[in-house]
Parts: C-alpha cells; structure tokens; sequence
C-alpha cells in the first residue's frame, strides 16, 4: 500500500505517470495533498483488481503478507496479475515467512506472470502513458 504517498511521489518526480493506492482513508487523505495531473491517489482494496491496466505494481515495504488467510494473500497476487497489462511487471516485497512458498501451482504458467521482482523499493502504478 501506498501510505502517504512517498515513493508515488518520488516515480511521478522521475517523469512516470502513478496511480498510489491504499485501503487506509486517512493515508490517501494525506497523500493527495501532493497530488497532480500525472499523480493520482485512491482508495482500494489490493484483493481487487482495477479496471485499469498497468506497465508496473509495486507492493514493497511488506505491504503484502498480512492477511489472516492464504486465500486473501492469494487473491492479491491475482489481482496484482489481472491489473497488469501484456508486458507489465510486478515488484513484491514480503516478509521472510514467505520466501519458500512456491506460487506457480496457484499462478499458473510463470510465463505470464514473469517477470515478479522480489524486493526492491511504496506501493505505486504505473501506466502506460508514462515517460
């Protein structure tokens, strides 16, 4: 999830155009304060997939991981996959605990969902209309 919106910020000031969401109301209020035309933020649900399609997703920080079920955790990482478009990419972050789960009998054909990036940098979208 987004949070405040530091690491949004932080791609929209590199040219890209992001999207930031996060389930918590107070976060995107105060995100939005640093909103502009080529940066957007929103409230929603990561279990959810969006309408729209993205180039990236990012979900760093151990924003995922924290459901009480693996059904929920696995309906993220579909949502995450649904939400990107072709060519688009994922980048997760999570907490050790689940560094050896094998998500190729849930996921299907990595081919598709390739390629995931495991670490790396605030829950930010890309789109395609970026740079």
């Amino acid at each position: 999830a987004c949070g405040k919106g530091r690491h949004s910020v932080f791609l929209n000031e590199l040219g890209y155009q992001v999207t930031g969401v996060d389930l918590s109301e107070n976060s995107i209020k105060a995100a939005q304060e640093k909103s502009n035309e080529r940066l957007v933020f929103k409230v929603h649900d990561m279990r959810d997939s969006f309408e729209e399609k993205y180039d990236a997703i990012f979900n760093l920080f151990t924003s995922f991981g924290y459901f009480e079920s693996d059904a929920d955790n696995l309906k993220t990482l579909i949502s995450i996959k649904e939400s990107l478009t072709e060519y688009g990419f994922a980048v997760i972050d999570f907490a050790a605990s689940f560094a050896g789960y094998n998500l190729t009998p849930f996921l299907g054909s990595a081919s598709r969902f390739s390629p995931i990036v495991f670490g790396l940098i605030g829950s930010a979208l890309l789109n395609s209309n970026s740079k």
